[in-house]
């Protein structure tokens, strides 16, 4: 993914970012702001720290980088991450894998719990996608907004 053109102090609303990642298809994104999510919207997220770390040192996602994902879950939805599996609301939702491509271990939140009302779950649609079925739940102050393409 790449932003265009506009410097990242300004914070545009909307926002275009370029897409090249295989989580969601390729190709330009309007990010415009709003101010609630529902289950199914595609949003533009901050990755939380550790996370973008990582996704950064393998390459995952360029440092400073928003990634692509749609809302899965919202408060007061219950996760479970069991295993290799993840469930909403008693619903299998997610497989997760124990290595990326290049054989690296991926990280693997356990447990269950709701979701509190300032977190949601993103997820992308792609089985090797890097989002919260690995870094887990993100907080709605790390969502930039909501993405279209163009």
């Amino acid at each position: 993914m790449a932003a265009l053109s506009v410097p990242s102090v300004l914070t545009p609303s909307p926002g275009l970012l370029w897409n090249a990642s295989a989580s969601v298809p390729t190709g330009l994104y309007v990010v415009t702001k709003r101010a609630g999510w529902r289950k199914g919207d595609l949003v533009a997220a901050r990755l939380p720290a550790a996370s973008r770390t990582l996704a950064s040192a393998r390459n995952y996602l360029p440092a400073g980088l928003p990634a692509l994902k749609r809302v899965a879950a919202i408060s007061p939805d219950h996760l479970c991450a069991r295993s290799d599996r993840l469930f909403v609301n008693g619903a299998l939702v997610a497989l997760r894998r124990s290595a990326d491509r290049a054989g690296r271990a991926l990280p693997h939140w356990q447990g269950c719990r709701r979701l509190a009302p300032d977190e949601l779950l993103l997820l992308a649609p792609a089985s090797h996608s890097f989002d919260g079925r690995y870094f887990g739940p993100s907080h709605r102050r790390d969502i930039i907004g909501l993405a279209r393409k163009w």
